[in-house]
């Protein structure tokens, strides 16, 4: 029993500082995407796809877009959206790796939305979200979108998204927990008796041009003038229009989102069997620790 025991407390006090150190530690292979072949992208594409990023995470979501267009069709187009400056030498360094790459800012792109939609723009005023859901919705108006957060990284062939890019279908990533919602946005949308995908994760969708209603999300908006501190407003009124579109989930064994080995004693996911990984809050550092040194050996063969 005091064995037991003792290994309980060992671990516990383990786990802490080996998470501490795995989450806080600097992984320069962050920077080392640049140093890759350059991947040409079609400048005016109609199916584009789109990474959204902090200036913080330029280089994660230089890996993302690598990662995911060694496997999509060659005239898929690149738009980096950054949230935050358009300067700077990595800015120049994705100019580089990514010969005809659009560059934009969210706010921009909020200004764009704020005419037609100016309750969705008034939360992207104040809310990193915010700006997340104006940018989507404002882009899928212009092209067959896929949409990335900058988290993601794609180990293998993706042919459900290769063949929705053709037949113009909505695709969704799952969480493997459920859905997580805004609960003064979800009021609203049971109030207008409005369905919503019970599964959807926003980091990565896609979304056939014109296929999502900006006017319903302005309508599930309206009258909502607290301001709103939850982390799920964009993926609730996401959850909505993707309802809507008649869009479809992705198969969550291939394409994960899963906090699986948040801790070292922990079993990871299986990168030889999975397409994608959505490497959210706590498994981040599995991003720098196993998806991108896997990736970097693969490619370098």
């Amino acid at each position: 029993m005091q064995n037991i025991i003792r290994s309980f407390l060992i671990r516990k006090i383990l786990t802490r500082h080996i998470w501490w150190w795995e989450t806080h530690r600097n992984y320069p292979i962050r920077d080392q995407v640049f140093c890759f072949s350059p991947i040409a992208v079609n400048p005016e594409a109609r199916n584009i796809l789109a990474v959204l990023t902090t200036t913080n995470a330029i280089s994660d979501a230089a890996w993302t877009a690598q990662s995911l267009l060694r496997y999509l069709p060659p005239d898929t187009g690149l738009l980096m959206v950054i949230d935050g400056d358009l300067h700077g030498s990595k800015i120049q360094a994705l100019k580089e790796l990514f010969p005809g790459i659009q560059l934009t800012s969210t706010l921009t792109l909020l200004e764009q939305l704020r005419s037609i939609a100016p309750k969705v723009a008034q939360l992207g005023d104040y809310h990193p979200l915010g700006r997340k859901l104006a940018a989507i919705l404002i882009l899928q108006k212009q092209y067959n979108l896929l949409y990335s957060d900058s988290d993601i990284l794609c180990f293998r062939e993706i042919p459900e998204i290769v063949n929705a890019l053709y037949e113009k279908s909505g695709l969704y990533l799952q969480d493997i927990v459920g859905i997580k919602t805004d609960k003064t946005i979800l009021n609203k949308v049971q109030i207008l008796g409005l369905k919503y995908t019970q599964t959807i994760n926003t980091g990565f969708l896609f979304i056939p041009k014109n296929s999502l209603e900006v006017d319903l999300a302005e309508e599930i908006m309206n009258d909502i003038n607290e301001p709103l501190k939850s982390w799920f407003c964009e993926t609730t009124v996401i959850a909505v229009l993707m309802q809507q579109s008649q869009a479809k989930p992705l198969p969550k064994n291939r394409y994960v989102v899963s906090a699986q080995r948040q801790f070292y004693f922990e079993n990871d996911v299986d990168y030889e069997y999975i397409a994608l990984r959505h490497f959210i809050t706590p498994v981040r550092h599995l991003m720098y620790l196993k998806g991108m040194p896997r990736l970097a050996q693969e490619w370098q063969r």
